[in-house]
């Protein structure tokens, strides 16, 4: 989860530096607000990725779908 967090909150920081240098010099606080946006908006995405994983593993499509994927191996 930290990883994804990471990854995806530092995306506007990547991007603006990679745009244009100054721009991202220019307007700091603009550049913080984003980073702590998209790394709220990860965290949020990343809890309901694992809990809708944590519901859907023990239904029985699933265990068969793991089952069916080990024997293709």
């Amino acid at each position: 989860m930290i990883a994804s967090v990471l990854s995806f909150s530092l995306m506007p920081f990547l991007v603006t530096f990679f745009l244009s240098f100054k721009l991202a010099i220019t307007f700091p606080p603009e550049m913080i607000n984003l980073l702590l946006l998209f790394s709220i908006v990860s965290v949020i995405a990343s809890l309901l990725a694992h809990s809708l994983y944590a519901k859907l593993s023990t239904t029985a499509w699933v265990i068969r779908l793991e089952s069916h994927m080990e024997s293709l191996v």
